[in-house]
C-alpha cells in the first residue's frame, strides 16, 4: 500500500478492513503501536469485530503471527 502520510496511511487500511467486514471476513490488524490505535479509533464501532495485535511486541517471534 502506498501512501504519502499518516491520513492516507490509516484511510487505506480502514478501506480494506472495512470491505473485508463487509464480506464477513475475520479481520486481524496487526501494526506497531500508535498505529494500530489510530486504525482501531477510525474504525469507530466496526473495530469491536475486529482483532488487534501488536507487530511491535508479536512480530518478533513468526510462530505468534503464523497460522
Amino acid at each position: 500500500m502506498l501512501y504519502g502520510d499518516g491520513r492516507e496511511y490509516v484511510a487505506g487500511i480502514v478501506a480494506f478492513v472495512r470491505s473485508a467486514l463487509a464480506a464477513d471476513q475475520p479481520v486481524l490488524v496487526e501494526l506497531p503501536g500508535p498505529r494500530g490505535e489510530s486504525v482501531g479509533k477510525a474504525l469507530g464501532a466496526d473495530a469491536a469485530d475486529v482483532r488487534f495485535g501488536d507487530m511491535s511486541q508479536e512480530g518478533f517471534n513468526p510462530g505468534r503471527i503464523t497460522p
